[in-house]
C-alpha cells in the first residue's frame, strides 16, 4: 500500500523557512563558543598587557623615589649647614693643605674659633717568650698615648690662625709631656698662592704631617717614620702654599736638625737611634741653620718632597768640639 501526501505550495514555502529557523538556533551556540574564545584571548592578552605596564611603571617608580631620596638628602645637608654651620656636616675623612681631617678643622669654619682634637691610647701584650725562646722580660702595659688639641681662629676668608698641643702619656710627673706641635699664621690672597709663618710641620714623609692615628695602619706609627724622619718634626719658620687643579703644594724656610747637640734648643744630637735628637722642637732654636723643605701632592703623583742635607753644619760643629777636646787635653 502506497500513502502519498500532497502540500500546497504555500505550505511547502512555510515549511522550509521553519527548517532553516531550526538550522540557525542549532548553530547559534557553537557562534557564541567562537567569540567567547576570541574574547577570553583578547581579555588574556590585554591582561599581560596591564601586567607589563605595571612592571615598567614600578621600575620607573622606584628610579624617581631614588632621585627625589637624593634630592631630600641634598636639602637636608644644606639646611644643616645653615642652621648649624659647615664644619658639623663635612666628612670626617676630610683633610686639607697638607693637614689631618682635625687639624684642618679651622679651613672649613665659616668664621670665628674652632676647636678640634683627637685622643689615643695603646694597649700592649707582650709575650713572655722571644723567637729564640729566651725569656722576652716585657710587662704587659696600657699608655695613654696622646691627648691633642686643636684651637683656631678665622678672621675672615684670608686669615687664619691654626694651633695643635699635644699631652703625651697622661702625665708630666712621670714620663709625659706637653708640647706645641705647630702654630702659624696663614695669609691665603688665592687658592693658588698663600704665605705661611710660624711653627709649621716639615712636609716630609708620609706621617710627619698626617700623623692622626687614622691615617696610617698599625697601632704605632711606622719605624721609617720615626728614625729616618724624626716625626713629629716640626720647626720655626716661613713658607708658601697653595693649590690649583689637584696640584697642592707648601714650600718652608725652618730652622734645621742639630746633629751635635748641647746648643740653645737642648737638643740631644743625631745618635745611633735615629735623628730624632737633632730637633730643635721651635725651642730656643739656633737660626744658623737655615735648610729649605718642599712637598707637592697631584692625581698622578701621590708625593714629592725635598729637602738639602745637612752634613756641611754638622762637620762643621764636630770639628769644633774635637780642637775643643784637644785644647783641653794639652793643658792637662
Amino acid at each position: 500500500m502506497i500513502l502519498q501526501l500532497h502540500w500546497p505550495g504555500s505550505i511547502r514555502r512555510g515549511s522550509v523557512l521553519a527548517l532553516g529557523a531550526l538550522l540557525a538556533h542549532a548553530m547559534a551556540p557553537q557562534a557564541a563558543r567562537g567569540q567567547d574564545e576570541d574574547l577570553a584571548k583578547r581579555v588574556e592578552q590585554l591582561e599581560r598587557q596591564v601586567e607589563q605596564l605595571q612592571q615598567q611603571l614600578a621600575v620607573q617608580d622606584s628610579a624617581q623615589l631614588a632621585q627625589l631620596r637624593r634630592q631630600i638628602e641634598a636639602l637636608t645637608r644644606e639646611i644643616e649647614e645653615l642652621r648649624l654651620g659647615e664644619e658639623v656636616v663635612v666628612a670626617a675623612d676630610t683633610g686639607l693643605y697638607g693637614f689631618g681631617p682635625a687639624a684642618s678643622k679651622v679651613y672649613r669654619t665659616t668664621q670665628g674659633v674652632s676647636i678640634g682634637g683627637y685622643g689615643e691610647a695603646l694597649y700592649e701584650n707582650f709575650s713572655d717568650l722571644t723567637e729564640d725562646g729566651n725569656p722576652s722580660g716585657k710587662t704587659d702595659q696600657i699608655d695613654f698615648l696622646r691627648a691633642v688639641f686643636y684651637f683656631g681662629y678665622k678672621f675672615n676668608d684670608r686669615l687664619l690662625f691654626n694651633s695643635e698641643i699635644e699631652l703625651e702619656h697622661a702625665s708630666t710627673s712621670q714620663s709625659g709631656s706637653v708640647s706645641v706641635e705647630f702654630a702659624y699664621l696663614d695669609y691665603r690672597a688665592t687658592n693658588l698662592l698663600g704665605v705661611r709663618g710660624g711653627l709649621v710641620l716639615i712636609p716630609m714623609g708620609f706621617i710627619n704631617e698626617l700623623h692622626e692615628p687614622p691615617t696610617f695602619l698599625g697601632t704605632e706609627r711606622p719605624e721609617t717614620e720615626q728614625r729616618i724622619i724624626p716625626t713629629t718634626w716640626r720647626e720655626n719658620g716661613v713658607g708658601v702654599f697653595g693649590e690649583a687643579g689637584g696640584f697642592v703644594y707648601r714650600g718652608y724656610l725652618v730652622n734645621g736638625l742639630d746633629a751635635v747637640g748641647g746648643g740653645s734648643s737642648k737638643a740631644a744630637g743625631f745618635s745611633a737611634a735615629g735623628l730624632r735628637g737633632g730637633r730643635q722642637k721651635g725651642s730656643k732654636a739656633s737660626p744658623r741653620i737655615l735648610p729649605a723643605s718642599l712637598a707637592s701632592t697631584s692625581p698622578g703623583c701621590s708625593a714629592f718632597w725635598w729637602a738639602p742635607r745637612y752634613t756641611r753644619v754638622a762637620r762643621a760643629r764636630v770639628l769644633n768640639l774635637r780642637s775643643t777636646a784637644r785644647r783641653s787635653t794639652r793643658r792637662l
